[in-house]
Parts: C-alpha cells; structure tokens; sequence
C-alpha cells in the first residue's frame, strides 16, 4: 500500500496558491499561514482532513494539472481517496503536462530535444532555472521548505504550460 498523502500543492485558475500538509498527529486544528495576498499554507491532523480540504478548494476548478500525473498523483491521489471513501474521479480532467510535451513539444521540433522528461531537466531545458534541493527540504525537519518544494514544483508545471502554450 502507498504510505499515507504528506502533502499538497495547488495553484488555482485565479492564480491562488496553497499548499496543505499533513501534520499526522491526530486532534490537531488547521492553521493557516498567509505567506502573501495569493498564497496560503495549511496544517492540518490527518490524511483525510488534506484530501477533504484539496477537494474543498479546487471543487469550482474543471481540471487538474501536473507533471507526470497520470503515472504518480492521480494514482496516489485516487489510491488514498478510495481508502477514505472521498471524492468521485469523474468530477475532474486529470491532465498530465509531460505526456503532452513529449507528444507536442519534442516531436515537432528537432531543436528542442530532451534528455529526460523529469520536471527538473524539462524545467531547465525550457526555463533556465530548476527546481529546489529535494534533499534539504525532504530529509531535513523544515516543514517550510517541504511546501515551498512542493509549491515550486506546482509553479514550474505552470511556467513550462505557459511558455510552450500546450
């Protein structure tokens, strides 16, 4: 079984930010931390407490987007849900942005060639700039740099859509 959801990021089509974390330490109430006006962190106890509060804030979206989606987070996103008996998956397009770059991007052009389709070497390929240190913000004890990893993440998928136009 996949270990239990840790956390979430979310950029909303009104450009909102959030990033919720699972604390694990059941009882606990959600705390809000307002990083600026558009981007919020949350803590909340448990799994089922960050899956309610995802589905929560994106229910008013039409899709879902990221980098290797349909691989990784929809089936450990679904996999969790149907263990909490949430959400029903026909309610979203899950749409996986690096499948259609190695469909679109890479095979229409012969400059534009890839070694890896990893968010970090796609990201440095057509943005110049990378994601931050896994091993700092996912080994260390920074519950701060753990959702600014993951926000980053979330960002690069959008500045890489924004910059090919898929």
């Amino acid at each position: 079984e996949l270990d239990e959801l840790k956390s979430v990021s979310i950029i909303l089509s009104n450009n909102k930010r959030f990033v919720i974390y699972n604390l694990r330490k059941e009882g606990t109430q959600p705390t809000h931390h307002f990083i600026d006006e558009n981007t919020t962190y949350i803590t909340v106890a448990t799994e089922r407490d960050l899956l309610a509060l995802f589905y929560d804030i994106t229910k008013n979206e039409s899709m879902y987007v990221g980098w290797n989606l349909r691989e990784f987070d929809y089936v450990f996103i679904k996999t969790r849900s149907i263990k909490h008996n949430m959400y029903d998956f026909n309610k979203h397009v899950w749409m996986d942005l690096m499948s259609l770059y190695k469909r679109f991007v890479t095979s229409y052009s012969k400059t534009n060639i890839v070694t890896s389709f990893s968010l970090e070497n796609v990201a440095q390929h057509e943005l110049g700039v990378g994601k931050l240190d896994k091993k700092e913000a996912l080994w260390g004890n920074d519950m701060l740099k753990e959702m600014e990893y993951n926000l980053r993440d979330s960002e690069l998928v959008m500045e890489i859509d924004k910059k090919t136009k898929l």
